[in-house]
């Protein structure tokens, strides 16, 4: 049976003196542009870079949310995405992406977003994104996503806006306790 980790590497892993690995995920996403893969087509290959850019943006959230012991998900309030991501040019991307979706928990509160007026949290989006990328079957191709400017568009504000909430998220608790 493989040996467990150190324990320094268990303390590190968790509470405040994860904060570092939570800064270098912050700093990773926040510079990431793109990657080049042999053979595969521009178009392609931007919509998996910000697929991918979205993912590390939500691995930082997540882990500064795990450093901080924050519980649950917090809404990451995005009115303007949210309205976006209801009209009827994104909504076939939207369609097509939880198609592939295996949480039901995250299938359910996306539908509810999409569905109210007064829901306008894209988190379950973005974790669909992350979760799909890293962990399903996202493919631009199976998903049928085109690389029109406003989903290249619509991708980079789901970026955005989850590094906006870490650093919304570590500010607060910054402020808060130093």
């Amino acid at each position: 049976s493989p040996l467990p980790p150190p324990e320094s590497a268990q303390v590190a892993s968790s509470g405040l003196a994860g904060l570092p690995a939570f800064h270098a995920r912050f700093e990773l996403a926040s510079r990431f542009e793109s990657f080049s893969v042999q053979g595969m087509k521009s178009g392609t290959m931007g919509i998996y870079a910000r697929v991918a850019r979205i993912g590390l943006a939500y691995s930082a959230l997540e882990y500064l949310e795990k450093c901080l012991n924050i519980k649950g998900y917090p809404d990451i309030l995005a009115p303007d995405l949210v309205q976006a991501l209801r009209k009827p040019e994104l909504r076939g991307l939207v369609e097509n992406a939880k198609l592939g979706l295996r949480s039901h928990a995250v299938k359910k509160e996306l539908d509810l977003v999409l569905e109210s007026k007064s829901k306008e949290n894209v988190r379950p989006m973005i974790m669909l994104f992350r979760n799909s990328l890293f962990h399903g079957e996202f493919t631009p191709t199976g998903w049928k996503i085109r690389a029109s400017q406003k989903t290249l568009k619509l991708l980079d504000s789901l970026a955005q806006v989850t590094l906006r909430k870490a650093d919304e998220t570590f500010t607060n608790w910054f402020e808060a306790n130093c």
